[in-house]
């Protein structure tokens, strides 16, 4: 070839090699762009898997952690003897149940810090504590336990209700108000304990330690940074320390201003897992709500669950593929020899997506492995199903259920696996979870051990990411949860069965109208029998002397006394309305005595649940109104109640106000306004109907029947009023009524000669409403809300107050400190009253402390009278104030009685517990009283003597009161008075006792102003009989020798306590002890009869009788153990007995060396005794109770001689109103000794 052929051969060479180059590199080139797009996805879905499965796993570690103690919380107060150890009279046995239980707890975790029982006062009463190096669980002294009532969570756990479960925040755990080191990380979890026996338990708080938990989630992390935040976004995980805990720490670090872009991402997803790429990374995370799914949780917590593959890791593969392809396209430009290195690099590059995919598999199977190991200790069944609907999956639980090898069930297709029944009803459900619904549903099974068990199952469909398309999802299979529901089955069926009890009995009751209305007649009887002992023993004591906190305990015990028999007026009330036969008692009253007694009622319920209670009567009120007040507080209860019972906070206001008036007649509005929860407006129309509450929820939230309004609506109606309501929701509710009353009695007050009266209070509402009554009095009134206000007030020049009213409690601030800054700055300081709704007691505790002396107190809430007395004794003006409705009767009472001193009665009653409180009740009053016990002795009692009246009881044995009373009018005729005195005040029983001839009518319990104003008015009719003086009732004490601390320890009683209930009366408890062992001796072996019997009624009624005798005694350990079993043995039959047998038998032998002996006595010559004898016999033959001194000359025959044993029968006759048999043994010690 020539070299002229050169250029064309090189023109056609480059030509070719063009050809053949620009394609080959073409191709290269597209081949490395594919490869090099390929391996970035690969990247990509290897990052998305990655972060998914970790995202994924912490939230099951996580979720499964922190719900834990949930079910710890709701098992432990689930069992009976934690609560039963937690109302424990006996702080030992308390503690050492309650912190057996409680290591229980904390044993089966050991991430647990401390586990507490807190009282409602924020007082520790048990701290069980786990030590974070050793794991060592140890209770912690009493001296070591704190008061935790200024903690945020304190608040939150004593505002549930009880078994309600809250769950805080994390936060560091802060011990004796310092941040404990190192860093302790907490959730605390918290159950409110229910009222047991009328004490608050408070509640129990388990607080769970994070940091096992957080270094755990930290060391799940790879490629992908693994944090957590709260909901407020403060960092709990982190690989910056100081973005830890931020505002705990005094730092305002939060994800806001770390990641504020994230921050808003945050805050706009929405679902359960969200996904968004941003500046700092693509983020990955998930919304954990704990105790989301628990029922019982109220407060539950949040926490964000963050997965994040940083921006540096994501350039720097980013860079890494465009180097590669720039590499490997220079390579192909520069030459095709180079082919040979880009195919080594290419199996290069292949060797490493291999080992890559390798570390992914290894990963997995680990991930796997820890799932495995996860739901082997879940208590339910997992199985997963493919979507062929084949079971791939199973854990352990099967094997424990079934009693099979979990194997058996691998690989079977889902209708192999379900047969009959149990296939028809899950397969339908499976094939919607197979199309994305999650479907849960109830079921039963037989296990392994041929047990019938009822399971909650709940199936979810097992999504993931579409391979073909990142941006869409696929159903990989169904995972199907199983948890049993036995117990909760078989207490909903019990449940079932006692409805369906009921609505049989319902059906009973419609139909047998007449068996009810006698039903309640004979209850009305029975309550008022025992009730009538306690008013009448409550009056007793209040007579004596007592300090202020024993009469606020006697007062306050005595109105609840009243309150139930309101309770049993409302039972009647209920029936009567149901027949149309209540009926309206006009009568005079005093409207705010009215607003007292329901004060009075609610007093201490407000003060417990800190929601203050205020009270305005418009002083333009006539002091004395005609209408029924019985029926009028039997509407304002309800309404105040109510009130009290739907406001968690704020106040509540009682009033009445004067809407006009004219001479004869008044119209009032009543009021009680709250600042609770409102009522929907749509429900306000139908609040006032039967059985009808505001919702579903109200009811299941605050209880009740929905009775109470309707019947205050029928209640006002009959009284020709209206009623109604204003509401609005969560701000309050006012509910209102109008009556026409008819004036009585005008008001007539002079008002106080003050001018000008400071007011400090640091309620507002409370301010207002005393600045209006001293202003309707022409008082300039000025106000303030602070003790600063209230100084600096006291301080001005120009002021110059005549008193001072001064709330004790001024937010953080004491009253008294303004009292004490004005008595010692001004050398004339003006008049001064302490205001408070605190206990008083506590208050004077507070008084004298600060050495304060001179301070009237006035108890709010308080009416106009009440402002006024203070302010006119104040005013050195007492003579011109007014005797309260209570003073006015016990003084109208006491002249009665003193009138009524010289009178003989007789009263007829069975039971001998209701004679004596008649008569110490009289007695006190200087009014002397015969008593029998029968119809029988009562006609020849009658027949012998001449009685001025007769008290009669209706119900007896062998001869009732009717009868009596019939044929003792045949015999004296319509001149004697007989009083009805019983328990039976149904209209029926009222008819019938005067149809017997009975002229009035007094009920049971007795009320000693009513009784007394009955005798007046039938023995007293005319107004010339002059008063006489009653002599003072003989009180004769003596020494017995007993060595009562030494007893009352041998019996392992508290002296103090007995001895404060009978007020030191040494006598009377040695009585009383020596009644109770002779009567309880056999008590041992009657209740073994009865248990063997299998009489499990008289077995209960037993310890029922025990615990209230031996609790009416001061013997509370006994008491204590008799209520204990008796609880046991209405809740599960039969029971060992030892428990009561013990502290029984060491009381009866501690009392067995006592005898008549020990109990005060008189010396008697031998000489005497004849005449003493026939003394007594004169009174045992007239039923009348022999007198203390003559039982003390009876036991000094007693205590030696030859007829020693025969006095000591006759003593024990007397003292069990056996009169019949001890006239006989007087009988036989006069024979013997020949008198």
């Amino acid at each position: 070839m020539s070299e002229s052929n050169l250029p064309t051969l090189d023109q056609d060479a480059k030509r070719l090699l063009t050809l053949v180059l620009v394609p080959i590199t073409l191709l290269f080139i597209f081949l490395g762009y594919s490869i090099e797009h390929e391996r970035e996805e690969q990247q990509k879905a290897a990052f998305d898997e990655l972060q998914i499965r970790e995202l994924a796993e912490t939230r099951a570690l996580l979720n499964a952690a922190l719900n834990q103690p949930i079910q710890h919380l709701i098992g432990t107060v689930a069992n009976p003897f934690v609560l039963q150890a937690m109302s424990s009279g006996n702080p030992v046995e308390r503690n050492r149940a309650l912190a057996a239980s409680l290591s229980g707890v904390a044993l089966r975790n050991r991430d647990y810090m401390q586990l507490r029982w807190i009282l409602p006062d924020g007082d520790e009463a048990l701290r069980v504590d786990v030590d974070r190096e050793t794991g060592n669980i140890t209770q912690s002294p009493n001296d070591e336990l704190q008061n935790k009532a200024d903690r945020y969570y304190h608040q939150l756990a004593i505002s549930s209700q009880p078994y309600e479960v809250a769950i805080t925040d994390a936060d560091l755990n802060v011990e004796f108000g310092e941040i404990e080191r190192p860093l302790r990380p907490t959730i605390r979890y918290s159950l409110r304990l229910p009222v047991v026996n009328d004490v608050d338990l408070g509640y129990l708080i388990f607080n769970l330690e994070l940091s096992t938990l957080l270094e755990t989630v930290h060391r799940f992390q790879s490629e992908n940074r693994l944090y957590l935040a709260d909901s407020q976004g403060q960092w709990l995980l982190h690989d910056r320390q100081e973005w830890l805990w931020g505002s705990q720490l005094g730092s305002d670090i939060t994800i806001g201003q770390t990641y504020p872009e994230l921050w808003e991402s945050l805050n706009n997803s929405q679902g359960a897992d969200n996904l968004a790429e941003l500046p700092s990374g693509k983020w990955r995370w998930s919304k954990l709500m704990i105790g989301n799914d628990s029922e019982a949780v109220i407060a539950s917590t949040e926490l964000w669950v963050m997965a994040v593959v940083p921006r540096s890791a994501l350039n720097a593969a980013a860079s890494g593929n465009l180097r590669y392809f720039l590499l490997v396209s220079g390579a192909l430009l520069l030459a095709l020899a180079a082919f040979s290195t880009v195919m080594y690099q290419t199996q290069k590059r292949a060797t490493q997506l291999r080992r890559d995919n390798a570390d992914v598999t290894q990963e997995l199977d680990a991930s796997l492995t820890f799932q495995q190991t996860l739901n082997n200790v879940l208590p339910a069944l997992v199985i997963y199903w493919n979507r062929d609907e084949q079971c791939e999956y199973v854990n352990e639980t099967f094997e424990r259920w079934f009693k099979v090898p979990s194997s058996e069930l691998l690989g079977k297709y889902f209708n192999e696996a379900l047969e009959g029944d149990d296939y028809q009803l899950c397969y339908p459900l499976l094939t919607r979870a197979m199309e994305g619904d999650k479907t849960t549903f109830e079921r039963t099974v037989i296990d392994g051990e041929n047990r019938t068990q009822h399971l909650h199952t709940t199936y979810v469909p097992h999504i993931k990411p579409d391979p073909a398309n990142s941006q869409r999802s696929m159903i990989n299979g169904v995972i199907s949860i199983s948890t049993d529901l036995t117990e909760i089955i078989q207490a909903r069926k019990d449940v079932e069965a006692l409805n369906q009890a009921l609505a049989e009995r319902t059906r009973q009751a419609e139909a047998t109208a007449a068996t009810k209305s006698h039903f309640l007649a004979n209850m009305s009887h029975e309550i008022r029998t025992p009730m009538n002992a306690i008013i009448g023993l409550l009056d007793i004591i209040r007579d004596t002397e007592l300090n202020i906190q024993q009469h606020d305990y006697i007062n306050n015990a005595r109105a609840s006394a009243k309150s139930l028999l309101h309770v049993l007026n409302d039972i009647l009330d209920l029936s009567k309305l149901e027949a149309g036969k209540l009926t309206i008692n006009y009568e005079s009253f005093d409207v705010e005595r009215l607003f007292n007694n329901t004060v009075k009622l609610f007093d201490s319920a407000f003060y417990k649940k800190d929601v203050e209670l205020l009270v305005w009567v418009d002083p333009r009120i006539p002091r004395r109104l005609k209408g029924d007040p019985h029926r009028l507080n039997q509407v304002l209860n309800n309404l105040v109640g109510n009130a009290l019972k739907f406001t968690r906070q704020g106040e509540v206001i009682l009033s009445v106000t004067l809407a006009s008036k004219d001479a004869l007649n008044a119209h009032l509005i009543y009021s009680v306004k709250d600042s609770g929860i409102g009522i929907p407006e749509e429900k306000q129309q139908s609040i006032f109907e039967y059985f009808n509450q505001a919702d579903n929820d109200t009811t299941r939230e605050f209880g009740g029947t929905g009775l109470g309004l309707s019947i205050c609506r029928t209640l006002v109606q009959l009284m020709d009023g209206t009623i109604g309501v204003s509401s609005t929701e969560n701000k309050g509710s006012e509910f209102y009524f109008e009556l026409d009353h008819e004036v009585v009695e005008e008001a007539i007050q002079r008002p106080p000669r003050m001018k000008q009266v400071l007011v400090v209070d640091s309620s507002r509402a409370s301010v207002n409403m005393t600045k209006a009554y001293l202003e309707s009095w022409n008082i300039k009134a000025d106000t303030a809300l602070t003790l600063e206000e209230g100084l600096a007030a006291v301080n001005q020049d120009d002021k110059d107050y005549d008193a001072i009213l001064v709330d004790w409690q001024l937010n953080e601030d004491s009253g008294l400190e303004l009292i004490n800054a004005v008595r010692n700055d001004d050398e004339t300081p003006p008049l001064t009253v302490l205001t408070t709704n605190q206990a008083p007691y506590d208050l004077l505790n507070d008084i004298k402390a600060q050495d304060i002396h001179d301070v009237p107190l006035l108890k709010k809430p308080f009416t106009s009278s009440a402002l006024y007395d203070v302010l006119a004794r104040l005013d050195s003006n007492s003579a011109d104030s007014e005797l309260t409705q209570d003073e006015d009767d016990q003084a109208r009472m006491k002249d009665q009685a003193k009138q009524l001193s010289d009178k003989r009665i007789l009263m007829v009653e069975d039971n001998a517990l209701n004679q004596e409180i008649a008569r110490t009740l009289l007695a006190n009053l200087g009014i002397s009283l015969e008593v029998c016990d029968s119809g029988e002795t009562a006609l020849a009692l009658v027949h012998d003597n001449e009685y001025d009246a007769i008290l009669m009881d209706l119900h007896m044995p062998e001869m009732d009161g009717f009868e009596t009373t019939r044929r003792i009018r045949e015999m004296l005729g319509p001149e004697l008075p007989i009083i009805a005195l019983s328990a039976a005040v149904m209209e029926d029983d009222i008819a019938q006792a005067k149809g017997a001839g009975m002229d009035d009518h007094v009920a049971k319990p007795i009320d000693l102003v009513q009784l007394v104003d009955t005798l007046y008015h039938w023995l007293l009719v005319s107004p010339e009989t002059q008063p006489t003086e009653a002599g003072p009732i003989a009180n004769t004490q003596s020494e017995s020798g007993v060595d009562l601390e030494s007893l009352f320890d041998q019996m392992g009683e508290n002296t103090d306590e007995v001895m404060r209930r009978f007020q030191g009366q040494e006598a009377a408890v040695l009585h009383l002890l020596l009644g109770f062992a002779r009567n309880y001796q056999d008590f041992s072996k009657q209740l073994n009869q009865a248990a063997e019997a299998d009489d499990v009624q008289t077995v209960k009624r037993m310890l029922h009788t025990i615990k209230g005798t031996s609790g009416s005694l001061g013997l509370l350990q006994l008491s204590e153990a008799a209520q204990s079993l008796e609880q046991r043995v209405k809740s599960q039959w039969p029971v060992p007995l030892d428990s009561i047998k013990q502290p029984l038998e060491q009381t009866l032998s501690a009392l067995k060396p006592l005898s008549l002996n020990n109990l005060p006595q008189t010396a008697v010559n031998a000489e005497d005794s004849p005449a003493l004898l026939n003394e007594v016999d004169a009174i045992l033959s007239r039923s009348r109770v022999v007198s203390d001194e003559l039982l003390m000359q009876l036991r000094g025959l007693a205590s030696s001689g030859a007829m020693a044993s025969r006095y000591q029968q006759l003593l024990e006759q007397i003292d069990q109103f056996d009169y019949t048999n001890a006239r006989s043994t007087i009988k036989k010690i006069k024979e013997r000794s020949d008198v």
